[in-house]
């Protein structure tokens, strides 16, 4: 509780009143009193209006950065008695500082309820906790304050961008989904081809034209259905972390993450987010096959981590589908994760490398002097790479580079290609 600039104005009023007064102003005196009441009679009314107030707060449980966000607040009067003049000061999706929400009246057993508008602000989850309840009625000379519990969560998602008239440099199959290349019997929706039936077969699949034609039962057989999901590797080493607040090449990392999988899962990709968690300390696998909202929320929770891009390469490898196609995205040239991903393009896994750090496509310092013989590498072995800034133009850098690169050639075969 505190003097408002109108109570400390009269208080400091009634104490030189007083210095100067003579012991014969009775008048004055009487005024004096007066004045005195008013501040005496405020305080346990100020006290009282934020009493038996409780608040409960309700927004969307999760936006985009910079969305706005519509927030109400269901302010609940538990005495029998009437609030007046209340302000709410609220610490939810964007804390307002010293712009209040007011309730002029709320009745006795009475909810109100009053409504903002907000932007959300970086991607993250906030867990919002209290509400400050002020009044300085009846006469707003005196001002009590109150926290109340008001718990609420909201998951900001990070932004994502259109990638106009990008291709991806995978293999596609019939369906048009990455797949692994060739083609083998199994269950899929396309034909295979013919053989003698085996016992088992269902009688639906007996092609009867060949069957009489060969003199023996022929059965059809359908294309095994290999398409596999894109996955898209993200490195939060902390160490590689360059830039403050949303500019850094970690935040540039992370909607480069999100836009690839808008893309993805557009164009009918099953798309799988792998990031390590630095509080479980395991792999985070975030798996979408047409909503991106599996990946955002994964994304939204990413923070940094102590695992260095390398390991991070050798733990996503043992975790990732069989016939996955890998979009990596480093904050930095790590010489032994890029090693890394031209031993796993030997075995056929096709790979789009994205490399987020201060450099880009400038110059670099001695000690990336190995870097552009590693990126000669990865031209030879038909790894796209792309180098960036955090400054660049995110959209048209990814959508430009994305359309220069080719499909890219297998190196060996996959096991099981025709």
């Amino acid at each position: 509780m505190r003097l408002t600039r109108g109570g400390a104005t009269l208080l400091i009023l009634i104490l030189f009143a007083l210095a100067v007064a003579t012991p014969g102003s009775a008048p004055l005196f009487i005024v004096l009193a007066c004045m005195a009441a008013l501040l005496a009679v405020n305080v346990p009314c100020a006290l009282l209006a934020v009493r038996g107030v409780s608040v409960r707060r309700d927004h969307p449980s999760h936006a985009k950065e910079g969305a706005p966000i519509g927030v109400r607040l269901h302010v609940t009067n538990h005495s029998g008695t009437g609030r007046v003049l209340l302000r709410l000061y609220d610490s939810g999706p964007a804390p307002r500082g010293d712009e209040p929400v007011q309730i002029p009246l709320l009745p006795g057993r009475r909810t109100e309820t009053v409504s903002y508008t907000c932007n959300a602000g970086r991607r993250g989850v906030y867990r919002f906790r209290s509400c400050r309840v002020e009044s300085s009625s009846p006469f707003g000379l005196v001002n009590a304050r109150r926290r109340v519990r008001a718990e609420s969560e909201l998951v900001v998602y990070p932004l994502y961008y259109e990638l106009m008239g990008a291709t991806f440099p995978f293999h596609k199959s019939y369906s048009g989904l990455t797949a692994a290349p060739g083609s083998r019997p199994g269950e899929g929706p396309s034909f295979f081809g013919l053989r003698e039936y085996r016992p088992g077969d269902p009688i639906r699949k007996i092609h009867w034209p060949s069957t009489v034609r060969a003199r023996t039962v022929m059965v059809k057989e359908f294309e095994e259905d290999m398409h596999s999901s894109i996955t898209i590797l993200l490195d939060n080493y902390r160490p590689s972390v360059v830039g403050h607040g949303a500019a850094t090449n970690l935040e540039t990392a992370v909607r480069a993450a999100a836009s690839l999988a808008n893309y993805t899962l557009v164009n009918g990709h099953p798309t799988t987010l792998m990031s390590f968690d630095a509080e479980t300390q395991f792999l985070r696998i975030d798996r979408a096959t047409g909503d991106l909202t599996p990946v955002l929320d994964g994304l939204a929770r990413l923070g940094t981590s102590t695992l260095d891009p390398a390991e991070l390469v050798r733990i996503g490898r043992a975790s990732a589908e069989k016939y996955s196609n890998w979009i990596v995205i480093l904050l930095a040239a790590d010489r032994q994760a890029m090693a890394d991903l031209l031993r796993l393009r030997a075995q056929g896994i096709e790979i789009v490398t994205l490399i987020v750090d201060a450099a880009g496509e400038g110059p670099r310092g001695p000690d990336d002097a190995w870097l552009p013989a590693m990126l000669n590498l990865f031209d030879a072995a038909g790894i796209g790479v792309i180098l960036m800034t955090p400054a660049e133009d995110l959209q048209a850098k990814l959508s430009r580079n994305l359309r220069r690169h080719r499909r890219i050639p297998l190196v060996g075969g996959r096991k099981g290609a025709g």
